[in-house]
């Protein structure tokens, strides 16, 4: 629970307490009391104005606020001394007051509260930062009239179709949804966009990502496109680089009179590592070429006494291009997640600025930007 500010001024001082406790113990008792003690802790019958409790749902508020109100109607009331509210002597206790004058707070407050029911602060935070962004309206930018939108989805759906409208108009915009297309084909997806842009326009709801859009605002469209012609030649000389390392490796067996079998793991070790590289497949490390450098083993089962000699001396080579290898898969590997989802992240700042049209067009406000407000 939370101290307006304005009630400051004659609240005592109130340490920070943290209550744990699992199911069933007793909280809402506990955070009831805790919400009476504020409330009557003086003989003004508004004093509940001063204090704000916040829970995460619906149900839990309305919990809390009954049961504060049902306490009062008991410590209102003249019960015989055995059938008094359980809370009634620990507020007692805790306010140093008797119980005639705890009844008579009971009973103002309860009175106050029910002729101004809506001024009980007990809500969830999705209320309370509605009310306070509501308050702030006009410094935030934002129409006074503003409604609540809760539906995600035909928010992204109307970005989406107003997105896909532009084409045609707009060149730039025009040419990066084409290279999203073409990408889908090329990995063998669907050609049709719709669902994947709706997966990108979601990340305009993300609290998290909130952050890294407001990078994306001084970069154009135009300037994306320059990035992915970069990443499509990085891409391109990099598979070239391990093709190469590949053919060079088991060049380098041939001319030494070497082959798979020579080596630990035969067509399962480093050589054939290499030999995918060599065909254009850039897969990771297998376990067992893994385990076989990490235990310096190389030789094969097979390997005759000159063999072995002739691998030890190429040993400290093939480290150093199996290094270099690895090091270029990762980049390889990075460049293909950037190069596949560059024009997705370009689009989002275009969906930004559709969306903030929408919401503005029809006064609405979506429930995930409350907090970033």
């Amino acid at each position: 629970m939370v101290l307006k500010n304005k009630q400051l001024s004659y609240l005592p001082h109130m340490p920070f307490k943290i209550y744990r406790s699992s199911a069933g113990s007793g909280k809402t008792f506990t955070l009831v009391k805790e919400y009476l003690r504020l409330a009557l802790s003086s003989d003004t019958p508004d004093r509940y104005r001063g204090i704000l409790a916040i829970t995460f749902t619906n149900k839990a508020a309305e919990e809390m606020k009954s049961r504060v109100i049902e306490v009062l109607a008991e410590l209102s009331s003249e019960p015989e001394p055995e059938k008094k509210h359980p809370m009634a002597s620990l507020l007692r206790k805790e306010l140093a007051v008797s119980d005639d004058v705890l009844k008579s707070r009971a009973k103002l407050t309860l009175k106050h509260m029910l002729h101004h029911y809506s001024d009980i602060s007990i809500s969830t935070i999705d209320h309370f930062t509605h009310n306070v962004i509501r308050t702030f309206a006009q410094d935030l930018g934002l129409s006074i009239n503003f409604e609540v939108e809760l539906d995600t989805e035909r928010i992204t759906n109307a970005i989406v179709t107003e997105l896909l409208q532009k084409m045609g108009s707009d060149t730039v915009l025009t040419n990066a949804l084409i290279d999203v297309v073409q990408s889908q084909i090329d990995d063998e997806k669907s050609w049709s966009i719709d669902d994947l842009l709706k997966k990108f326009a979601l990340t305009l709801f993300n609290e998290e990502s909130r952050f890294h859009l407001e990078k994306l605002k001084n970069i154009e469209l135009k300037e994306f496109n320059q990035l992915r012609q970069k990443l499509r030649n990085e891409l391109r000389e990099t598979a070239e680089k391990l093709k190469v390392s590949g053919k060079e490796f088991h060049q380098q067996l041939q001319n030494n009179g070497l082959e798979a079998g020579h080596f630990a793991g035969g067509a399962n070790g480093i050589a054939g590592f290499f030999k995918k590289l060599s065909m254009g497949k850039f897969d990771a490390p297998t376990p067992t070429v893994l385990k076989n450098i990490e235990g310096d083993k190389w030789h094969g089962s097979k390997a005759k006494a000159d063999e072995k000699s002739t691998i030890d001396g190429l040993i400290p080579q093939i480290l150093d291009r199996y290094n270099q290898a690895l090091e270029q898969i990762r980049s390889l590997t990075y460049y293909e997640i950037v190069f596949n989802q560059i024009y997705g992240v370009a689009l989002l700042d275009e969906m930004q600025r559709i969306q903030r049209e929408l919401q503005e067009d029809e006064e609405l406000l979506h429930i995930g930007e409350f907090n970033h407000l």
